[in-house]
């Protein structure tokens, strides 16, 4: 819904928030608050000024809700706008392209509360940033499911949601990596540190948060920011551990494996695993980046301890992203084939095709970023595979699991060894394996 690419329709649009008050999911994109005056006003409405919504609309109790009042699934981005095509595009020389990077849409504390939207409790923000009126701002949110995907950490004020959104059962978030140009923002660190500030964040979520996707995109080895990674940054071990209640983690490798980690080599992903999850995804966009880190020797064997300690404990489910496989390989062969062996449902696919990637590859997100969806069947099949790996009865971004497998028992084969000596590893790197 808005009229992002055909003019300026706000006000049609805030007409139509008005009075459907039986709207109950809800995809938008909002233009900057500045060029949008009633949007704002109907939010006033629907999140802070509930009382008032009939005396100015001259309804009595039984004409109608507030706004937006039974909505509770919202899905929001930023507007589109419209680049100039030139002679080879559309009969009016431009096209609609999502462009929230430049032009991200604000969580304001006074205008644009969305989270305080009476019955809502699952929201997806796509290219959100937070206005500064939220930070430390006590409030509260119905919000069970949480999707925010941003270009900027430090602007979305994700300490402020995580504060609202109590009752919090899932959340996807994305990480800055470096896709936006030589490091996402001079001001922001997107490597350990960072990582070591959102785990305390989601520690009081630990006993109830039921899926956690984090995603993080390439960090390039040209950098300061992975410079700085092995001089400045302090050691990190990401605490999964204590997340007991996860059923579903994906996670990018290189945040698995931590950063100067106390535990051993060849124990680290296994002792970083949550301990009861039933689908673990693997996002592997930086293979550099944990080649540099590690042997591919230690690597090896801590991919084949990882299946094996994950699938004593009730792992049901492997995602192996292959999107780094035309960049560099990782040694993922040995760990395959004892998923395998130990009777997992494997998918060894890229990302995008399986997971969800912190909300970015949802069906809702591909209308609203301008992706193409050819049609009803193909939306179809595309839902069914993202709920094949997600585990029976979970319900994320709308779409409840239907994974059921259940490993039979291990056959009593010998495992296959670790590796005694290691991979040699690519010389073709520009930074030495030992840096």
């Amino acid at each position: 819904m808005g009229g992002h690419a055909d003019g300026y329709q706000c006000p049609l649009v805030a007409m139509i928030l008005a009075y459907c008050p039986n709207l109950v999911h809800l995809f938008i994109h909002v233009w900057h608050s500045e060029d949008d005056r009633f949007l704002d006003r109907i939010m006033n409405y629907a999140t802070v000024r509930l009382g008032m919504w009939r005396s100015h609309a001259q309804l009595t109790p039984g004409d109608t809700e507030p706004p937006l009042a039974k909505v509770e699934t919202l899905t929001v981005a930023a507007r589109k706008i419209r680049h100039f095509e030139g002679p080879l595009g559309d009969h009016e020389g431009y096209r609609p392209l999502f462009d929230g990077y430049q032009y991200p849409f604000v969580v304001d504390a006074t205008k644009r509360s969305y989270w305080r939207l009476p019955s809502l409790v699952d929201f997806t923000g796509i290219s959100v940033t937070g206005h500064d009126s939220i930070a430390h701002l006590n409030s509260s949110s119905r919000i069970q499911h949480l999707t925010l995907n941003t270009r900027i950490m430090f602007k979305l004020e994700l300490g402020s949601w995580l504060r609202w959104c109590t009752d919090l059962r899932s959340l996807s978030v994305k990480l800055p990596a470096d896709e936006f140009g030589s490091v996402s923002d001079p001001s922001e660190n997107n490597g350990p540190d960072l990582w070591n500030a959102l785990f305390p964040a989601l520690a009081p979520f630990a006993n109830q948060l039921e899926y956690l996707d984090i995603y993080q995109k390439r960090i390039y080895l040209q950098t300061d920011t992975f410079d700085n990674w092995f001089d400045l940054e302090k050691p990190c071990c990401p605490p999964l551990v204590t997340f007991t209640a996860l059923r579903q983690l994906n996670i990018p490798v290189t945040i698995l494996a931590g950063w100067k980690c106390i535990h051993d080599d060849g124990a680290r992903f296994a002792t970083h695993l949550p301990p009861n999850i039933k689908t673990l995804g693997i996002y592997t966009e930086n293979p550099h980046t944990l080649l540099e880190m590690m042997h591919p020797g230690v690597i090896y064997n801590e991919l084949v301890g990882m299946v094996r300690s994950a699938a004593a404990n009730g792992l049901a489910c492997l995602v192996w992203d292959t999107s780094h496989a035309a960049v560099h390989k990782l040694p993922d062969e040995p760990m395959l084939a004892e998923a395998q062996r130990l009777n997992l449902y494997v998918e060894n696919t890229e990302a995008s095709d399986v997971l969800l990637c912190a909300g970015s590859e949802t069906v809702a997100t591909w209308s609203i970023t301008d992706r193409s969806i050819i049609s009803t069947i193909e939306e179809l099949e595309e839902q069914k595979r993202f709920t094949n790996v997600i585990p029976e009865s979970l319900q994320v971004h709308g779409l409840r699991g239907q994974m059921r497998h259940v490993p039979n028992p291990t056959p009593t084969v010998p495992a296959p060894a670790p590796a005694t000596q290691a991979p040699p590893a690519d010389d073709d790197d520009e930074m030495d394996i030992d840096k």
